[in-house]
């Protein structure tokens, strides 16, 4: 071989180098692999990677959980506890829940949830924390679980159970009274619960408070802790004109002509047990 040509083979020896890498043993590709995997498990907690695939069912709303923060609309079908879980401005984790038009069962977690029934027959339980449940229409059961919750059945004949901690149950909603015969039961705790025409109330143990306008009937009146709250319209508050036993119980009437019922009792309520609240103008 000429020498000149060896000459100039070894001048093009450093390019040749750089064109073609030593192979440090086929290891490059699970090198990469295992930086992209500690990228993604910093501290067990989400992250957001700068380029990320969404794999939700359009058909469902339903994705994997990266963190972001969303609402799930069911379709009659069974919401998993925390499945739209965000943070707070306290840091405590919420929940918001909602459910379709037809009949859905809808599930809390262990923290606070805000839960939408919609239309229809739905279950809806809060489990622990305290939660906020609007049933809406429809012939609806929901129970808030421990916590002090807030619970409004909507339109329909609708069953309500506080459970425990100090609770607020409408058999409606808290515009007004839906005509139905809805059931409240505020459980353990010192519960508020506002019944409409024909409902029917239970508070269970502690302090409870019955707001009612007419036509309610109380299935555990106890005068020792318990109060009735008498709503009415207008400027002047109305008083009470009789109070009458019965078979069903102590039917106590208003000047007004709203009454409730007190089953199981006989004996007269005293002016302690008896409050008036006038509505908002």
């Amino acid at each position: 071989m000429p020498l000149e040509f060896l000459i100039a083979l070894t001048a093009l020896l450093p390019f040749a180098v750089a064109a073609f890498p030593f192979d440090k043993g086929g290891d490059d590709e699970d090198a990469s692999d295992d930086v992209v995997e500690d990228e993604t498990e910093i501290g067990g907690e989400d992250m957001i990677l700068p380029i990320e695939e969404d794999d939700a069912d359009p058909a469902t709303e339903e994705g994997t959980g990266d963190g972001t923060p969303e609402d799930i609309t069911g379709e009659a079908e069974t919401e998993a506890p925390g499945d739209t879980a965000e943070e707070d401005t306290s840091g405590i984790d919420t929940h918001t829940t909602i459910g379709s038009d037809g009949d859905d069962t809808l599930s809390g977690s262990e923290t606070g949830d805000t839960l939408f029934g919609g239309a229809g027959g739905d279950v809806i339980y809060g489990f622990a924390g305290s939660d906020s449940i609007d049933a809406g229409s429809g012939a609806d059961y929901a129970e808030g679980g421990s916590g002090g919750d807030t619970i409004a059945g909507g339109a329909g004949a609708d069953t309500v159970m506080g459970g425990s901690g100090d609770d607020l149950l409408w058999g409606s909603d808290a515009e007004g009274d839906d005509g139905e015969a809805d059931l409240l039961i505020g459980g353990s705790g010192d519960d508020t619960l506002t019944l409409g025409a024909g409902d029917l109330g239970l508070g269970g143990a502690g302090a409870d408070r019955f707001v009612l306008a007419d036509g309610a009937v109380i299935e555990d009146f106890d005068e020792a802790e318990d109060m009735v709250v008498f709503t009415y319209e207008g400027d002047i508050a109305p008083e009470i004109v009789s109070q009458v036993a019965g078979p069903s119980g102590l039917v106590v009437t208003l000047d007004n002509g709203a009454s409730v019922t007190l089953v199981g009792r006989s004996a007269p309520i005293t002016s302690h047990s008896v409050a008036f609240l006038g509505a908002a103008a």
